[in-house]
């Protein structure tokens, strides 16, 4: 009975599910964010230094992300990965015994839930976001970290796929699996002239995605339903 009923939605992975259930009008309005871009001067942890901001649920993937981070740690094992966020303690458990079992204990840090003040200088000194959801609607926390010059590496899936410019603000992986987001965060890693572009197209998107841009472009489709 929506088939014909005007649909708003805040990516292109998510107006393709619409359209595959029968929907017909579907505008695509991009979602801004409240988070004050930094200027180009960026300064990271000096080790290596990776963060994953999620509920920590099983469809978020973070053992992905903990495995993924295992690899790179063998190359460099100054590396440090934090994890940002509070969900199951069935499933936290699940990855402290990861943690512990592939002895990342003294390199792996669990934040729990933080401010979002905190979360926003821990986004600031880490020098990748590291995304392995099952499926998103719209990466938040992607286009937060890149307003604080953090790319991101992340699973092609709805909603990461939509808020990584692949190539410019960070990497889509062409097969998603720990192995293949370690590979891209090492290579990214290696190549310093890259990963700067990265920072840069990173604030110049933030910059690019405001509330009052997304108010306009709704009321614009909402005028026309009335009209």
């Amino acid at each position: 009975i929506y088939k014909n009923i005007p649909f708003i939605t805040v990516s292109l992975s998510t107006a393709d599910d619409l359209k595959n259930v029968g929907i017909k009008d579907i505008n695509v309005i991009t979602n801004g964010i409240y988070v004050e871009t930094l200027p180009s001067s960026i300064k990271k942890e000096k080790s290596p230094t990776f963060i994953c901001i999620s509920r920590l649920v099983k469809m978020k993937g973070i053992e992905d992300v903990v495995y993924a981070f295992n690899i790179v740690y063998k190359k460099n094992k100054h590396a440090k990965l934090w994890i940002v966020g509070e969900g199951q303690e069935s499933y936290i458990n699940k990855l402290k015994d990861i943690v512990q079992e592939t002895n990342l204990h003294e390199s792996v840090i669990f934040y729990g839930k933080v401010s979002e003040q905190e979360k926003l200088q821990l986004m600031k000194r880490a020098h990748l976001l590291l995304h392995a959801s099952i499926k998103e609607g719209w990466g938040l926390v992607v286009v937060e970290a890149a307003s604080q010059g953090t790319p991101a590496v992340v699973y092609n899936v709805g909603g990461l796929r939509d808020s990584v410019k692949n190539g410019k603000t960070g990497i889509v992986l062409s097969n998603n699996n720990p192995q293949e987001m370690a590979k891209q965060v090492n290579l990214l890693l290696q190549n310093s002239s890259k990963y700067h572009l990265f920072q840069q197209e990173c604030l110049k998107y933030a910059k690019s995605l405001s509330w009052e841009k997304a108010t306009t472009k709704s009321l614009q489709v909402l005028n026309k339903i009335v009209s």
